[in-house]
């Protein structure tokens, strides 16, 4: 299978969380529903699994995605939400005043 490009790949994400929450509500009424419930373990299998492709090979998704050991790039990666031509604009909040940078 061809790598997918960062909206394709955020976009399956996307798309796998919404189907996550709809089935988590499904089961909050049926907790019995073993289809339902494997359903569920399958598309947070790869939802797991595509997050974490996306933060190894972009940025982190979430401020505990962050793997990073010479800096926070929570905030110095775009946000997972911006369009591919909003994040090469780039981002690189100021240095604090009193901060220095290693």
């Amino acid at each position: 299978m061809a790598e997918m490009n960062q909206t394709a790949l955020m976009d399956k994400i996307r798309a796998l969380s919404f189907a996550l929450v709809e089935t988590n509500l499904f089961l909050d009424g049926h907790p019995r529903n073993r289809a339902a419930l494997r359903y569920f373990q399958r598309q947070k299998t790869e939802l797991d699994r595509l997050v974490k492709e996306y933060e190894q090979r972009f940025c982190p998704m979430t401020a505990m995605g962050v793997q990073s050991e010479n800096e926070w790039n929570w905030v110095t990666c775009p946000w997972p939400w911006q369009s591919e031509q909003e994040a090469a604009e780039g981002y690189m909040p100021p240095v604090a005043e009193g901060e220095e940078e290693e």
